[in-house]
């Protein structure tokens, strides 16, 4: 998990990410960002689902307004230790961006030095249970690990608070393959 140091969520654990590069398919970002985000090399990782939002402190489509470039994914070490994170997608959502959430499974639980704040590990308890992590977390990561889906969950937000979430059948669109122009 990364306690990040930055907005949104800062001060929070969340999963680490950073932004899909032009040309790049969702799931070769995620294995570029978690390398250069905690030097870990996954030999694969697995798709989650989604996640979209409205309401929350950043703007609907993602974090950045044009179509939403960010990337951010999370590991599941042999000793039951978890993150959790996804990356979003450049078209294709109307009304609310989001992120692609992946999963991988990792030998090593070696914590580096991160620009984006602290790197740790956690149990699965605390993620899915602490305050201290974000919210949304909590409703999509145990099914995730659980291997179910992949979904497409959504969370609607109003004045900083969680007012609704639901699970939805992931759009057929939805092609973690395929690379992304901007």
């Amino acid at each position: 998990m990364l306690l990040r140091k930055k907005e949104p969520n800062k001060n929070m654990w969340n999963g680490v990410g950073g932004h899909l590069e032009n040309g790049e398919t969702p799931y070769q970002s995620m294995l570029r960002e978690v390398e250069e985000e905690t030097s870990v090399k996954p030999a694969s990782i697995q798709f989650g689902g989604i996640l979209t939002w409205q309401g929350f402190a950043i703007p609907e489509g993602g974090l950045y307004p044009t179509g939403g470039m960010s990337s951010a994914g999370g590991m599941s070490s042999a000793g039951g230790m978890s993150s959790a994170g996804g990356m979003s997608s450049a078209g294709g959502m109307s009304s609310a961006g989001g992120l692609y959430i992946f999963t991988a499974e990792v030998p090593d639980k070696t914590v580096i030095e991160n620009g984006e704040g602290q790197l740790a590990w956690h149990s699965r308890q605390f993620v899915f249970t602490s305050n201290q992590v974000v919210s949304n977390i909590h409703y999509f990561l145990p099914p995730v690990l659980a291997g179910a889906g992949p979904f497409h969950y959504h969370f609607k937000y109003e004045l900083g608070n969680m007012i609704s979430r639901d699970v939805r059948i992931l759009p057929s669109w939805i092609n973690i393959h395929q690379p992304i122009h901007f």
